[in-house]
């Protein structure tokens, strides 16, 4: 790929901007999809039951690339 000093051509804004939308996008799934976990496992009377929020969050992590600890 050759460097160029030239400004921006259309097409890599654009592309620029769908990436943002789309990652936009899993972000917020991301964080409705934690969100309705933890909210389901709040209707668990018992409390014996394993949770549901860290596989939710795993695979959330997973989607982003982020690196799990």
């Amino acid at each position: 790929m050759r460097r160029t000093n030239d400004p921006s051509t259309g097409q890599q804004i654009a592309v620029s901007a769908a990436l943002l939308v789309i990652d936009l996008m899993l972000i917020g799934w991301s964080v409705y999809a934690v969100g309705m976990a933890g909210w389901a496992d709040s209707y668990q009377s018992d409390g014996v039951a394993p949770s549901s929020v860290p596989e939710a969050m795993s695979q959330a992590l997973w989607l982003l690339g982020a690196p799990r600890y």
